[in-house]
């Protein structure tokens, strides 16, 4: 149990390190509907279209379902034995 704390807090460690970047917020302003040819200089970090959000939560789901099947099978070795 002790390995998987650790596995467990190590994986979240790098996902929240490696996450953090790119769910800053950019604060870019709204578009505006008609093209002007004009450059806009923004504060802040860029917004480069990457919405990793689904993914980490697609990660975590398999990450706690992984858990859950391993449990389960270290569970029944243990009452079949």
């Amino acid at each position: 149990m002790r390995k998987i704390g650790s596995v467990l807090g190590s994986v979240l460690l790098f996902s929240l390190v490696t996450a953090v970047p790119a769910l800053a917020d950019s604060g870019l302003p709204e578009p505006s509907p008609s093209v002007r040819g004009e450059v806009i200089h923004a504060g802040g970090t860029a917004f480069t279209g990457a919405n990793i959000i689904p993914w980490l939560i697609a990660a975590v789901a398999l990450l706690v379902g992984g858990l859950a099947l391993l449990a389960l099978s270290h569970r029944r070795s243990t009452v079949g034995s």
